[in-house]
């Protein structure tokens, strides 16, 4: 009975499985629109902040959690950007993290580390459980949120190529490379939620109620 729910009557008059539960996972729908990136930076500040007070008063156990998740995205395997489509669910994961971490290399002001992909990933989480509706917070709309979350530290790379129109002018093409490395896949999504469980999964269980008080409470100040 409860797949029946997940499938609508197409236009032949048969019933069709809807995937995801019918939850759009990349663009979302009218009724439960995909999670926009100026909704969660407040909870994601709010988790970064958090983290580091745990650190700062010697948390042991939070400090683990960020060296364990440095050291496994070191082991990853570097990709580029054109090879997003052709990655499995894993290694899209995989992918995805080694990107944010490396692109402070060339990005000034994305230098982000271990702590903020598990920031994001926390923040999308407690976002579901605890954000405003509508919003759907089934498994599969979890799992999207945390991916759009952590997707989001990735910046837009650009590269310039010159083309000859073969007449002897040459003009001057600009590339977006990341534009295709897009939250559509359910699974990859899934792997990026497993990732961050992985390794934070205990700290979303014992701090994200307290983490959403915050977050209200500052809500309710104005600070946002």
């Amino acid at each position: 009975m409860a797949r029946i729910q997940h499938m609508v009557v197409s236009s032949t008059g048969k019933l069709r499985l809807r995937r995801a539960g019918g939850f759009p996972i990349c663009d979302g729908s009218k009724q439960y629109p995909a999670l926009r990136r100026r909704w969660i930076k407040p909870w994601r500040k709010t988790v970064s902040k958090f983290i580091a007070e745990r650190v700062k008063a010697g948390d042991e156990s939070v400090m683990k959690m960020i060296q364990d998740l440095t050291c496994e995205i070191q082991t990853y395997e570097q990709r580029n950007f054109n090879e997003w489509a052709n990655l499995t669910p894993l290694s899209k994961q995989q992918a995805l993290f080694r990107w944010i971490l490396d692109q402070a290399k060339w990005k000034k002001h994305y230098r982000f580390t271990a702590a903020d992909i598990l920031a994001a990933g926390i923040a999308g989480d407690v976002w579901t459980t605890y954000g405003p509706e509508p919003q759907l917070r089934t498994p599969y709309a979890r799992a999207a949120n945390i991916g759009h979350s952590v997707r989001f530290l990735l910046a837009t790379e650009w590269r310039d190529y010159e083309r000859d129109n073969g007449h002897g002018m040459v003009t001057l093409l600009r590339i977006n490379l990341t534009k295709k490395v897009r939250m559509r896949s359910r699974n990859a999504c899934q792997r990026i939620e497993a990732a961050i469980k992985k390794h934070a999964g205990w700290f979303i269980q014992k701090y994200g109620n307290e983490i959403s008080q915050r977050i209200q409470r500052s809500q309710l100040c104005g600070a946002y």
